[in-house]
């Protein structure tokens, strides 16, 4: 139920806020961007389908997708030019977006987000921490994985 008072809403604001589609990105742009304000933009997710990446090497599109259905918008081509590979994953990016960019909380997390590579979560850590181990686990189980790096900084805002 909720879900379709959402998408009545957006349907409402779209026919009088006048709703741009991208379909290139798959994005809504709910208000373009101006001179003193920045765009904002609605990406609806979709569950059989995760994000996508490009193996450099190949320069080959990796389209990663959860069930059948996903398989076949997986199948469908974005450019001919672009040489692209299916390939099936555990996680949706519905799934990982559910996950917080920094999903435990720690002095020690330097940074977070999802490596769609992976297809999880990878927090950076300057050090290796059984207890920041096991809250991932807890909160998390199999989405998050930890990559150590000892010479990893906090991100600082600009």
């Amino acid at each position: 139920m909720r879900a379709k008072m959402i998408f009545v809403l957006l349907v409402l604001y779209g026919t009088s806020a006048g709703l741009e589609y991208d379909p290139a990105g798959w994005r809504v742009i709910l208000q373009p961007a101006t001179r003193g304000a920045a765009e904002v933009y609605w990406q609806p997710v979709d569950p059989d389908l995760a994000p996508p990446y490009l193996l450099y090497d190949t320069r080959t599109l990796v389209v990663p997708y959860v069930t059948g259905r996903g398989r076949e918008l997986a199948g469908r081509r974005v450019a001919r030019d672009v040489p692209q590979v299916r390939r099936q994953v555990r996680n949706g990016q519905a799934v990982l977006d559910r996950v917080p960019a920094w999903p435990v909380d720690d002095e020690h997390v330097m940074s977070g987000g999802p490596d769609p590579r992976l297809n999880r979560i990878v927090v950076v850590t300057d050090t290796v921490d059984q207890g920041l181990r096991r809250r991932a686990a807890e909160s998390w189980g199999e989405l998050v994985v930890i990559e150590w790096d000892p010479f990893a900084a906090p991100l600082k805002n600009l």
